[in-house]
């Protein structure tokens, strides 16, 4: 759920006690995608004019932003942004990936570092949005 928190709990195994963490980590708020209008399936993408999305900002929460753009053949370009609102796939990317159907992928992700007594445990969360552009 974005914006929920979430408790850790790692058990332990012989000799060791059970960690919990409560409030460990927080997921990222919800992401809206304001340009393109990913609202409609197969929404035309032109891949000689590059890609500008658009989505509300989270105003100095330490995300980062992870687009993923894969067609119709499994070739997959992947970009990490700056959660500032915005981000242009410039077309000399896209002209790379074939024409035709493919997935377009929006997360915000936060990542924690949590220092358990055993070793260093990564989480990371996300909101993804989904699309499907049609690359012409």
């Amino acid at each position: 759920m974005p914006g929920a928190e979430y408790d850790l709990i790692a058990f332990g195994g012989e000799g060791k006690d059970d960690i919990v963490l409560p409030a460990a980590v927080t997921a990222p708020p919800a992401l809206t995608l304001t340009a393109p209008d990913v609202g409609v399936s197969l929404f035309e993408l032109d891949r000689a004019e590059g890609l500008e999305l658009a989505w509300e900002s989270n105003g100095g929460q330490p995300n980062r932003v992870v687009i993923r753009l894969i067609d119709t053949y499994g070739q997959m370009l992947t970009a990490h942004a700056v959660d500032d609102g915005s981000f242009t796939i410039p077309s000399a990317e896209l002209s790379q990936l074939a024409p035709g159907p493919a997935t377009l992928t929006i997360a915000r992700e936060q990542s924690f570092d949590l220092g358990l007594p055993d070793g260093d445990l990564q989480v990371v969360l996300r909101y993804e949005v989904w699309a499907d552009p049609d690359l012409i």
